[in-house]
């Protein structure tokens, strides 16, 4: 190997050279490269605004929706008061006394209305159904309109498989109530092939008591055998070995 020289050792290296190099080419050229960076810059602020503008708007959203939560409270609180007047732990309430959730349900429409496309309007829409539903006796007005309250959630919250997993049980029991068989049955289907194991028992459950009230009764069989088989530790195995035992 030959001796190198003093100049080539202390010399800078080929990098270095390409580093002083650029150096020097930004010194001399600040403002081209202002314009050159200026839209990145503003591309990276414009993403700290929008989020910090997202955020903010998340909150507001919140505290609103926070605030029908009270009201539906205040509502329950206000028949319990009612349904014992005495105020006594140990006292038997009045059943007959049922919360007043009119003004609270009208609340949770509107802001479901007002906020379709993100997680807190379709919240505010399964509460109204939930609402809607929780009468002693469901005429078929308060079913369809049930029904078309949790149908925006599900329209809506395509990539959501919470607010999904949770609109389509609702819709399934709300269209079996209706007599629409077929419809709660595509309900159950699209369910079966999106929730994981621990629910399929549950919905499939549904489906076999759906295809009985239809008279498919071959069809229901088929679900049952594939609870017990597939399923046959979960609760609704038993409750699926005792329905067989009735076809």
């Amino acid at each position: 190997m030959s001796e190198l020289k003093k100049s080539e050792i202390k010399g800078p290296d080929a990098f270095q050279v390409r580093i002083f190099s650029t150096l020097n080419w930004l010194m001399l050229n600040k403002k081209q490269m202002g314009l050159v960076l200026l839209p990145v810059v503003l591309v990276a602020a414009g993403g700290f605004v929008w989020q910090a503008v997202t955020n903010k708007m998340k909150d507001t959203r919140l505290k609103a929706l926070a605030k029908i939560e009270d009201q539906f409270g205040a509502e329950t609180e206000q028949a319990y008061k009612k349904a014992n007047p005495a105020g006594q732990p140990g006292a038997q309430p009045d059943a007959k006394v049922q919360p007043d959730h009119g003004a609270s349900l009208l609340k949770y429409v509107e802001f479901a209305k007002e906020n379709p496309g993100n997680a807190e309007g379709w919240l505010a829409g399964l509460r109204a159904t939930n609402i809607s539903l929780d009468k002693e006796q469901l005429a078929q007005g308060d079913l369809e309109a049930a029904l078309k309250l949790v149908e925006a959630v599900i329209a809506k919250s395509t990539a959501s498989p919470f607010h999904q997993t949770a609109g389509r049980l609702m819709a399934m029991a709300i269209l079996e109530d209706l007599k629409r068989f077929d419809d709660a049955l595509k309900q159950g289907a699209t369910l079966i092939g999106t929730v994981n194991d621990d629910l399929k028992p549950r919905i499939l459950l549904g489906k076999a008591r759906i295809e009985l009230a239809k008279n498919a009764k071959d069809d229901a069989k088929a679900t049952l055998n594939v609870i017990i088989e597939k399923h046959g530790t979960s609760d609704e195995a038993a409750k699926a070995r005792a329905l067989m035992a009735t076809i």
